[in-house]
């Protein structure tokens, strides 16, 4: 601000004046960064849906005070943030974990020419880790200690620090993985990470995502195309395949009926799929989980096919483990 004090403008707390006037500048071929509190980004939300990033627009969002921030009070804790871009489109999340990463984050988002993003940072200082710091890689996680338990503590930003620490609580030397971007659907990401990171890359066959609320039908399509791909041949070596069919919360779609294009597509391909030995991995919360994993489970018993179904009682990876053990 000291050296370029015209680039600078402060709005108070003209939270949808500072979204929408970025824009412009954006569309123009300027690179905006508008820097809000995480609880006050609130305000501006309609502005960011429909003038950012139905727009496709390279706005840089620097999210202060990301997570809980303790003596700020009730009304700034920055709960909400993820939850409430991470579903957006064209929207890529990203966070540091220290504050060398806090620089190379500044660094990706000035560089970033494919749409909105939005960075988000702690109240006051970062933890200062034992881990070098690295560069920002679209899509990207990156395993920060690797042992031979088969816990992995993943962690998000300033989670990272969270997830050291706790992880000296228990006896065991487990694995840190830094969850360094999300851009939508992150639970698709975790997941081929941890299968990468306790297999080996040659055994993740395919990795995709559905999200944005799909249809019914829209669901039905995409889990046919890839058990299509996955029912052509049997494996060479004659192991048994493995699909899983994974997620977090799910803020907005409605499980069930994603699911019941799933299982359209599994009454389609059921003889295909247990000619392969097809092993499916379940593992979903969300709005109406309970009847999504209820009609899975029948579906499997109904088609014979192999499927075990877990609940957000189940930790969202876990079911890796398990499906590797088999």
């Amino acid at each position: 601000m000291e050296l370029y004090p015209d680039r600078f403008w402060d709005v108070g707390i003209a939270e949808q004046h500072a979204v929408t006037s970025m824009a412009p500048l954006a569309k123009e071929g300027f690179i905006p960064f508008v820097a809000i509190y995480s609880t006050f980004l609130q305000r501006g939300f309609d502005q960011i849906v429909h003038d950012v990033c139905l727009m496709n627009l390279p706005v840089v969002f620097a999210i202060d005070r990301a997570g809980i921030v303790g003596a700020d009070g009730e009304t700034h804790q920055g709960q909400f943030d993820i939850s409430m871009l991470r579903y957006l489109p064209n929207m890529t999340l990203f966070a540091p974990r220290d504050s060398k990463t806090l620089e190379y984050a500044v660094q990706f988002a000035t560089n970033f020419q494919d749409g909105p993003c939005a960075l988000r940072y702690p109240r006051g200082a970062f933890d200062e880790l034992e881990f070098e710091a690295t560069k920002f890689e679209y899509g990207k996680s990156q395993l920060l200690k690797q042992t031979t338990s088969k816990i992995a503590f993943i962690g998000y930003g300033a989670g990272v620090s969270k997830a050291i620490q706790t992880s000296k609580l228990i006896k065991e030397d487990v694995n840190i993985v830094s969850s360094n971007i999300d851009a939508g659907g992150g639970a698709s990401v975790v997941y081929a990470d941890t299968i990468a990171d306790m297999a080996g890359i040659d055994d993740l066959a395919n990795y995709g995502e559905y999200s944005g609320g799909p249809t019914t039908g829209e669901t039905k399509f995409y889990a046919e195309t890839l058990l299509d791909l996955m029912t052509r041949e049997k494996d060479p070596q004659g192991r048994g395949k493995v699909m899983i069919i994974g997620g977090a919360i799910a803020n907005f779609t409605d499980v069930a009926k994603t699911f019941t294009g799933i299982i359209q597509a599994f009454e389609v391909y059921a003889d295909k799929m247990k000619a392969v030995d097809l092993k499916i991995y379940v593992r979903r919360g969300g709005p109406n989980y309970e009847k999504g994993l209820k009609d899975i489970k029948e579906a499997a018993h109904r088609l014979g096919l192999y499927i075990e179904v877990y609940g957000p009682e189940t930790h969202v990876t876990d079911i890796v483990r398990m499906a590797l053990e088999k």
